[in-house]
């Protein structure tokens, strides 16, 4: 059998990670020859880059941020800005012909350094969600369209979203409303997070009841065998906790 070098791999950061570490996978030249690595949906640890084996001149770590709704890239790291103290953990500068703004509660744009939600502009997102108008009217708003992601951009227009890597939210019995829900958040690499800090964001753009109770931080969200985060794995996690306490 012929084996043939990749040049290009697009990966989710959650496979990226675990790369590295699994096995029959070809070592050496083959393996190491990759140009470019697209790690989507977040900001990679500070040391993935060691880990792939990635040096100077044609070895490239490209990481980009977005979501499906913006053609899935919004900003990116370019390979010369990893290594660098004042870019670590951040998302990135936006892609060519992104228009993108931090946003306060009134939708007034922030200023370098103030805390907001991501906004982009409605020429480089998708047309609507199909047949379904209130969710079109709750995600687009005077022309941009509400990420949901809380951050800020530096002086120098890189990206930083609020401290949290990954998050799930579940429902469970409550006797009050019937159910409320569960936020398991864990914090980007590095990072602290703060629980109630979060919340009171919430508080700013929801109602209050629909705020999950209570926030918890673990090290690491379960996953599926896809590397995916599934809401029945992170409730049953969360249910078998409950029952280590009690």
């Amino acid at each position: 059998m012929q084996f043939r070098s990749a040049n290009l791999a697009s990966l989710l950061a959650a496979t990226a990670r675990r790369l590295p570490d699994a096995p029959g996978l070809i070592r050496g030249e083959r393996f190491w020859t990759w140009s470019a690595i697209g790690a989507a949906v977040g900001a990679l640890a500070a040391g993935l880059r060691d880990r792939f084996g990635l040096g100077p001149g044609d070895r490239l770590l490209v990481q980009y941020s977005g979501l499906g709704e913006v053609t899935g890239c919004i900003t990116g790291l370019r390979p010369e800005d990893h290594g660098r103290p004042e870019h670590e953990g951040s998302c990135g500068i936006p892609r060519s012909g992104m228009q993108m703004e931090v946003q306060g509660p009134e939708r007034e744009a922030l200023p370098p350094g103030a805390k907001g939600e991501l906004c982009v502009a409605v020429g480089a997102v998708f047309a609507g969600y199909w047949q379904d108008p209130e969710a079109i009217a709750r995600a687009i708003r005077n022309a941009w369209l509400l990420i949901g992601d809380l951050g800020h951009v530096d002086p120098r227009g890189y990206l930083h979203l609020a401290g949290i890597a990954e998050a799930c939210v579940f429902g469970m019995p409550d006797a009050k409303w019937g159910e409320s829900g569960v936020a398991v958040l864990v914090a980007a690499d590095g990072r602290a997070l703060d629980l109630a800090g979060v919340a009171a964001a919430l508080a700013t753009r929801i109602a209050r009841y629909k705020i999950p109770k209570p926030f918890e931080k673990w090290e690491a969200l379960p996953r599926s065998g896809h590397g995916t985060i599934t809401k029945k794995d992170v409730r049953a996690a969360y249910l078998a906790r409950l029952g280590a306490v009690r």
